[in-house]
């Protein structure tokens, strides 16, 4: 009876440990998201093994995580998409009540895409290998912002620190002060 306690007591451990590390990164992005583009983004939201994009508005985009691969900065454009495997249309929006190849995030004005970039990979990568659902992406590995191990996570609250600094005295020189 013992050893069953102690190992239901170490799995529920594990377990919490593990649910506790996306929750985090989930946390962290909606963080940025709070300052992103004015709010318009809303919040992220991750329920059934979904991932959901919440707009203020009522409206949201939804994917299965599984069928999501990294986030990705595209050239040229202030905007990061998070892209379907295998070209897949695997994100519903209920803005155009259809399914699209991705999930992005815009804004007409300069913002530091990399930092979006890790915060969303890091959510990905921690979510995927908590269900199991976790391969080596060579795209991850590639990214030299994206963090797949807690001992780096460091370095990437570093940056977004620094980042926000600047966000920070941006605005205030935006508002005079």
């Amino acid at each position: 009876m013992k050893k069953t306690t102690a190992t239901i007591l170490l799995i529920t451990l594990f377990h919490v440990g593990f649910s506790q590390s996306y929750k985090e990164e989930l946390k962290k992005v909606n963080d940025f998201l709070k300052t992103f583009d004015k709010g318009y983004y809303g919040y992220l939201e991750i329920k059934d093994g979904y991932l959901y994009d919440r707009f203020p508005s009522g409206k949201y985009s939804k994917s299965e995580i599984k069928y999501l691969g990294n986030a990705v900065a595209l050239d040229n454009e202030y905007k990061v998409s998070i892209e379907c495997t295998d070209s897949k249309d695997c994100v519903f929006s209920t803005y155009t009540d259809s399914y699209h190849k991705n999930i992005s995030f815009s804004q007409t004005e300069y913002f530091d895409k990399e930092v979006l970039v890790g915060l969303l990979n890091n959510l990905l990568t921690a979510y995927k290998k908590n269900t199991g659902n976790y391969k080596n992406d060579v795209a991850l590995i590639e990214n030299k912002t994206s963090t797949s191990s807690n001992s780096n996570y460091q370095t990437a609250l570093k940056k977004l620190n620094d980042y926000l600094k600047t966000f920070d005295n941006w605005l205030l020189r935006l508002s005079g002060n």
